[in-house]
């Protein structure tokens, strides 16, 4: 069951001119007024539901379906007369992946704009200042002179310590700990990240080993998403600064010093070394891994459990250990079948 209201509430039907105006398409079949009234997959496409094709692979699950109403890409038009023809509503827009996001964010938007909520277990230094309409979960913590802006969200056991900065309409997820940390506004914090603690700066070994002590912050910018378990050092002199709708996966690491440039993705268990700088409109495939003071250019793609060892700089897809250029190391692995296989002979 899509949408089960125990968990997201009870959706807001809309009419289908409402969601062509929502996700900028174009109505091609079904009249205006016709009501979506909740998601479903295309297996339980049926009456006032909502789902979305991306490609025509996906049409022979519509087989004795009607009454739904779909989000389809330009190409599927020409469908119309034949599996599309018993939608009760079909939105043609570039991209319906992306339209069904908007759309369906509009139909389950959060109602709830009540006064500010605060549990009667949270702690709240009496130096904090706290916007409007914020909602503090239980057993959170709120340190001195922390600020939160308007419509922030705090999940139960959230620690935001001594002069954390956090933007209006953040979400913070259950048992977030966020210390020596800025966040912009719209940044989604998911549950179990640590963000702020020292990174890992020791010198010298056993006895005479000594921790570098840190003096810099975390700087998340604005519509940032963190995955759940994530973690993010604080700098040792300079700031850790994630750019503008940088998002993270679960169980991503991020260390001291490190920069990442606006609009970069970065896949689940990832760990990016410190002081590394990672460009703008990037995407790291799972388990890549970076290593410290490495240089990463502008619009790179590095493929799963592959690691960067040194600067990568010209836009294209870099896959192996250490990365090279896909055509490089599908060459290499070229050869290597073809030397194994003379040398079998």
């Amino acid at each position: 069951m899509s949408g089960d209201p125990r968990f997201y509430g009870t959706p807001v039907p809309l009419a289908l001119s409402t969601l062509t105006d929502i996700c900028g398409g174009v109505l091609i079949h079904g009249a205006s007024s016709i009501m979506a009234t909740h998601i479903s997959s295309l297996a339980d496409a049926g009456d006032g539901s909502l789902v979305y094709i991306a490609d025509e692979t996906f049409l022979s699950q519509l087989d004795q379906k009607s009454g739904f109403i779909c989000l389809v890409a330009p190409p599927l038009e020409a469908h119309l007369t034949g599996a599309l023809s018993s939608a009760a509503g079909v939105i043609v827009a570039t991209n319906p992946r992306l339209a069904f996001a908007a759309v369906s964010r509009a139909l389950y938007a959060d109602a709830s704009k009540e006064a500010s909520s605060y549990h009667e277990t949270a702690y709240i230094s009496s130096t904090a200042i706290l916007g409007d309409n914020v909602s503090i979960g239980a057993h959170c913590y709120i340190g001195k002179n922390v600020e939160i802006g308007d419509n922030v969200r705090l999940g139960i056991g959230v620690v935001l310590d001594d002069g954390v900065s956090i933007g209006a309409r953040c979400v913070i997820g259950a048992h977030a700990v966020i210390r020596y940390a800025i966040l912009d506004e719209d940044v989604h914090i998911s549950d179990l990240c640590s963000i702020g603690t020292e990174g890992f700066g020791i010198e010298g070994t056993g006895q005479t080993a000594v921790r570098i002590p840190h003096f810099g912050r975390v700087m998340i910018k604005q519509g940032c998403h963190i995955g759940a378990s994530c973690t993010i050092d604080r700098g040792v002199m300079d700031d850790t600064i994630l750019g503008a709708y940088v998002m993270l996966d679960n169980q991503v690491h991020i260390a001291h010093n490190v920069q990442i440039g606006d609009n970069t993705i970065i896949a689940a268990q990832v760990g990016v070394a410190g002081s590394a700088k990672i460009g703008r409109n990037c995407m790291f495939g799972g388990q890549v891994g970076v290593a410290d003071h490495v240089t990463i250019g502008d619009n790179i793609i590095v493929a799963a459990q592959s690691g960067v060892t040194k600067d990568l700089d010209k836009p294209q897809l870099y896959i192996g250990y250490p990365a090279q250029p896909a055509r490089d190391f599908w060459r290499g692995q070229a050869r290597l079948r073809k030397q194994i296989k003379n040398s079998e002979k």
